[in-house]
């Protein structure tokens, strides 16, 4: 929850306080209160609501996980039918139903996950010997992902150096 609460007041002071001639830039002159709302949805969707369901299947809560996903789903039908339906559908309005949804069925889900009490079910082992075996399980992994990163970095630098911005984007292709 730190850690999300950290990433959000982040992109949001970057989103505000970035000079007018940057953001007329990158946002193509949209007013501030849609450009926050698009990062409020987009955040919900991608972080807020991977976390819940990645709580739930380490949980080992697959069905509810999908019954969460389909009833996400189901929900948002109806209220675009029902903005529809009254002549409110709009931009803002979408954005607004998506960040309540998202944000409402990833609470609701992660109070349900917790009361349940699966995620506290055999946790007598110690926090050092979890970060332990969580060290021993990673370190070859952040190897890999070093020489990963080096390949395709000098794959992409090389080609640049002695192709050019042509080859590359054949490459890309």
């Amino acid at each position: 929850a730190g850690w999300i609460i950290t990433q959000i007041l982040i992109l949001s002071s970057f989103t505000l306080f970035v000079p007018d001639f940057v953001r007329q830039k990158i946002w193509l002159g949209q007013p501030v209160e849609l450009i926050m709302l698009a990062l409020c949805v987009s955040f919900s969707m991608n972080q807020i609501w991977r976390v819940a369901g990645q709580i739930g299947e380490s949980a080992r809560d697959t069905v509810g996980v999908q019954v969460r996903n389909l009833l996400l789903a189901l929900a948002y039908l109806i209220c675009v039918l029902v903005l529809s339906w009254i002549h409110l559908i709009s931009i803002k309005n979408l954005l607004e139903v998506n960040i309540t949804l998202y944000f409402l069925f990833s609470v609701l889900y992660l109070f349900r996950v917790y009361r349940s009490g699966i995620l506290t079910k055999g946790t007598d082992e110690n926090f050092k010997s979890i970060i332990g075996e969580f060290k021993v399980f990673c370190l070859p992994l952040v190897v890999y992902t070093g020489i990963g990163f080096l390949y395709s970095f000098a794959d992409y630098w090389l080609l640049q150096q002695f192709g050019g911005a042509v080859q590359q984007g054949y490459y890309g292709i």
